[in-house]
């Protein structure tokens, strides 16, 4: 496509996402996902803000000539008692009943009505095993590729896979989802030293130096918080202050559908600007 095109849906979708919308309803978007936010302390009222919303945002659709596939359009329930009886609000988009799941999938991220992650976590279970299968096909612990590449494939892909969304459902962890990381974390282990599989997994952890998921989740979480949502948190009595740490340049406020030529190039009048930059090549 066209290299203008997501400035131009930015265009198209910035006059939806700044409409007034009832009290108790937030649209979120990442590219073309949207999704509703509705919050009421009844289920009748709840039933009627979704259809409210619904409509108002199908006059937006209908606006710009915007299909929605309602084939992959779906709804989840988040209700504080989670032992109470299930419940239709009967959403519709355009005569087409939505589908009611139990968990949804955003931006990677499984989102299940009990808002525990334990579908994220087993997906992210199959997910690392079928990874794990095909690093074993191609290294194993005495043929293959050395250790160090096999250790050095562990932190910056299997980590990095896992930490996706910790913050979503560190917090929420149970003993159970920590056995679940501890076996994750075993198989990749026992790939880098090759030990026997009766080798227990905090002993191979001490040995490689390879902190625990769930404390490691924690601590990107911690990171997460004070570095880039600028909050103080506090783990194990110790308190981190976002105050006490360096923190990036912030980043730009403007929308991009509101960003022009004149924000991006500016022109200095004084001929001798009070503070200048010289530099020197050096040639050896």
């Amino acid at each position: 496509g066209s290299c203008t095109g997501p400035a131009f849906w930015n265009l198209v979708a910035n006059k939806v996402l700044t409409q007034s919308w009832p009290e108790g309803v937030h649209l979120q978007a990442f590219a073309d996902d949207f999704i509703f936010l509705v919050k009421a302390p009844t289920k009748v009222k709840a039933k009627s803000l979704a259809n409210e919303a619904l409509n108002q945002f199908k006059s937006w659709t209908g606006k710009h000539n915007l299909e929605i596939s309602a084939d992959i359009s779906n709804y989840i329930h988040f209700n504080k008692n989670r032992n109470g009886p299930r419940w239709s609000p009967d959403k519709r988009w355009e005569g087409n009943l939505l589908k009611r799941k139990s968990s949804i999938k955003y931006l990677g991220v499984f989102i299940d009505d009990q808002l525990n992650f334990a579908t994220d976590l087993s997906e992210l279970k199959n997910k690392m095993l079928n990874l794990y299968q095909k690093i074993k096909n191609i290294a194993t612990s005495n043929w293959g590729i050395n250790k160090n590449i096999r250790r050095k494939i562990y932190f910056t892909v299997i980590e990095r896979i896992l930490f996706y969304g910790t913050l979503a459902w560190e917090n929420n962890i149970t003993s159970r989802q920590q056995r679940l990381l501890n076996y994750i974390q075993r198989k990749f282990i026992l790939n880098i030293t090759g030990a026997y599989s009766t080798t227990p997994t905090a002993a191979l952890q001490v040995i490689e130096g390879i902190t625990p998921l769930h404390i490691r989740d924690q601590m990107e979480s911690i990171l997460i918080r004070v570095g880039r949502l600028r909050r103080d948190c506090n783990w194990e009595g110790s308190s981190f202050l976002y105050q006490d740490f360096q923190q990036p340049n912030p980043p730009l406020i403007m929308h991009p559908a509101n960003f022009d030529l004149e924000d991006r190039v500016s022109i200095l009048s004084d001929p001798h600007p009070t503070a200048r930059l010289f530099t020197q090549t050096v040639h050896i």
